[in-house]
């Protein structure tokens, strides 16, 4: 199984990491989005995560963001990376 980024996820993880630069300097931005990489490839986890709603869409949490992905037979979907904060449902598919 292999795992694919959305066009809309790689421009979460970007704002992420640019956001978390400016904040707390780009040691601490390295080691969030390495994390967040981390958990992208921990299929197990992502075996037993939240189902979101009667879609195929599950839910990870990784310290103050959400992972939202879809798993297909050949793929993992990462469709969003969004911090707890944000009204998630809005900027769903």
């Amino acid at each position: 199984m292999w795992l694919e980024l959305s066009e809309e996820a790689a421009a979460d993880l970007a704002e992420i990491a640019d956001f978390t630069i400016r904040a707390w300097g780009e040691q601490v931005a390295d080691d969030y989005v390495d994390g967040l990489l981390a958990l992208f490839s921990d299929t197990a986890r992502m075996a037993h995560a939240v189902s979101v709603d009667d879609r195929l869409l599950k839910r990870l949490t990784y310290r103050s963001h959400f992972l939202f992905f879809e798993t297909h037979a050949d793929r993992i979907l990462i469709v969003r990376v969004l911090h707890r904060r944000r009204d998630v449902f809005r900027h769903l598919p």
